[in-house]
């Protein structure tokens, strides 16, 4: 009995020391990929609209519950468009990515952020061109294609883009 309780009280301490640790380490990075992040979409905001400005835009998280985040785009004190960060749960968890709609309705970028989780071969190709080649330059409306193979993942990214699209017809066109 007294084992029993020995390395029950042993197993305890480990478990508690190592959930200490992962907590220090994860305190210890948070920042620092946070950091990472920001300064990757920022990279990808500035590829889409070279040498613009970007200010985050207030918008009803409720209603339009896939869009995380909405960048009003300006060169100067003209503006350019706007771009949607987007997370839409995919077949293997959340796909993140931007996309940019300019002022004349047309899909100006499509840029992916996070597609991880999605199986590799398959659905990871909606990180690709190929998947922005279906999106970029089409008018509003036209229609997007999805990629054969990757069904449910490319589903998710035009469900994504198609809510982006009525916000942005709703409140800008």
């Amino acid at each position: 009995m007294k084992l029993i309780v020995k390395l029950t009280i042993f197993l305890a301490l480990v478990a508690g020391l190592s959930a200490g640790a992962m907590s220090y380490v994860f305190n210890l990075t948070n920042p620092i990929i946070t950091n990472a992040q920001k300064e990757a979409e920022t990279k990808q905001l500035n590829a889409i609209y070279k040498e613009s400005t970007f200010k985050s835009i207030s918008f009803n998280h409720k209603t339009y519950n896939l869009i995380e985040n909405i960048y009003e785009a300006k060169k100067g004190e003209q503006l350019e468009g706007y771009v949607y960060k987007i997370s839409t749960p995919g077949y293997g968890g959340n796909i993140v990515y931007l996309v940019a709609l300019d002022q004349s309705g047309k899909y100006l970028g499509y840029s992916p952020i996070d597609v991880t989780t999605e199986t590799s071969g398959f659905g990871s190709r909606v990180g690709t061109k190929e998947m922005a080649d279906h999106i970029d330059k089409k008018k509003i409306g036209a229609g997007i294609d999805t990629l054969s193979g990757a069904t449910i993942s490319s589903k998710a990214v035009v469900k994504g883009i198609n809510q982006a699209t009525a916000h942005y017809q709703k409140n800008y066109q």
